[in-house]
Order: structure tokens, then sequence, then C-alpha cells
């Protein structure tokens, strides 16, 4: 519920809420390194995408500290 609230806040532009949810996953979640770590990276990707590129490299290394992987995505075809 938390990571689908960030994001629509995060698509929204509302910064200061991106911040407040991204918070509270760390606060309710302190085990959950990998929930955390993408709220992270959401958290930076908003950031950079407003121009705050140093605070975005910043949470960027946070996230990568606390073992978040990049992942890879697989899309399937169906070819006839």
């Amino acid at each position: 519920m938390y990571i689908t609230l960030l994001s629509a806040y995060a698509r929204l532009q509302n910064i200061n809420k991106v911040i407040e949810i991204r918070d509270l996953i760390e606060k309710y979640f302190p085990n959950n390194f990998h929930y955390i770590s993408s709220a992270t990276k959401l958290l930076a990707n908003t950031h950079a995408f407003l121009g705050n590129m140093n605070e975005a490299r910043r949470l960027r290394t946070i996230a990568t500290e606390k073992n978040k992987l990049s992942g890879i995505s697989w899309t399937e075809t169906n070819d006839g």
C-alpha cells in the first residue's frame, strides 16, 4: 500500500509527501531492507526529476548500501 501511495505522489511531483511516506516505510518496516531501498530509489528518482541531482545521488548511494539490486525484466511474446 505504501509503495502505491509513494508512486502516486512521485507522479504528482509532491516531494514532501514522497519524503513523508518513505519515512513511514522506514519506521514501520525497519527490517525490510528491499522495501526501504525501493522506496528510497523512488524518492531519489523524484528528486532527480525535479532537478535535485545531488540529493538524488546521495539517496541512490544509500539505497545501494542497503543492497538494492537492479532488476531484470523479461517480456515474452507469442509470435504465432
